[in-house]
């Protein structure tokens, strides 16, 4: 008999913070300003794995590959629940029972100039107890739309 999987045995979450508000009206916004003035929009993150409107496919097939579950969210969002003042954005975490641990900060993120490189960046930080690839692993889609 198997002992039971308590909260302390969950996989931890890759968890990606973009720096850029929640939002229809942001998400707009955002659309023009990646489109307008692509070098001054604030959140490397986005603009490496959107186009101005939808989760490039190549990302979306990557984070549904690795072996972890995957989420998104926005700097606005996470600063209400978290105190994370000084943490500068975008940044990942992973995402345990214990709360959220640093995993990626926004200098790493930011030094992938590329999705190529983003991507090889991730591979590179995987936790080490990283769980067997499951093809049901599911990702947060509900808070994907940039």
């Amino acid at each position: 008999m198997q002992p039971p999987v308590g909260p302390q045995d969950a996989q931890p979450v890759l968890y990606f913070v973009y720096n850029a508000q929640s939002g229809f009206l942001n998400m707009l916004k955002d659309a023009v300003h990646k489109t307008v003035s692509p070098q001054t929009y604030p959140c490397k993150l986005c603009d490496i794995t959107y186009s101005p409107v939808r989760m490039r496919s190549q990302w979306k097939r990557f984070i549904r590959e690795l072996p972890f579950a995957v989420e998104f969210s926005y700097v606005d969002l996470v600063a209400e629940q978290l105190d994370l003042e000084n943490t500068r954005f975008p940044a990942a975490f992973l995402k345990t029972s214990e709360g959220l641990q640093p995993w990626l900060s926004a200098a790493q993120i930011n030094e992938a100039n590329t999705l190529d490189e983003l991507m090889q960046l991730v591979l590179e930080h995987l936790p080490a107890q990283s769980p067997a690839c499951d093809p049901d692993k599911t990702v947060n889609q509900a808070t994907t739309q940039h």
